[in-house]
């Protein structure tokens, strides 16, 4: 019995067990693959890779990220002056995601480290 991945335009759409080759539209999905619902397919080197991210699921992290980091902005949290200004600008940068999301892969900003005073 072997795992096979159903392929529609190009994405896994569904993964089933079957005892022979069940023909097209299936492929084998060899153990240790990353193939899953909604990985990308390859019939050309017949590989499986990670899909995109939409441009909402870019959004939603950078919008997560800037959730996290509110704290960073409260007037009595004792992060140094210096410190307080890094995390504004690693905000920005979120806030330009959550702004203009783009598909694929986004660069995000290098979160900073926490600076006492």
């Amino acid at each position: 019995m072997a795992t096979y991945a159903y392929i529609e335009n190009s994405i896994v759409t569904e993964l089933c067990e079957f005892d022979s080759d069940p023909g097209s539209p299936w492929v084998v999905a060899p153990s240790g693959s990353p193939a899953g619902v909604g990985v990308k397919y390859d019939s050309s080197t017949q590989t499986f890779s990670p899909a995109d991210n939409t441009a909402q699921e870019n959004k939603d992290a950078a919008y997560a990220l800037l959730q996290e980091s509110d704290w960073t902005q409260l007037p009595d949290i004792g992060l140094t002056l210096t410190n307080v200004g890094e995390w504004r600008t690693y905000r920005a940068g979120l806030r330009a995601i959550v702004k203009n999301p783009s598909a694929g892969d986004v660069t995000f900003p290098d979160k900073p480290d926490e600076v006492y005073s």
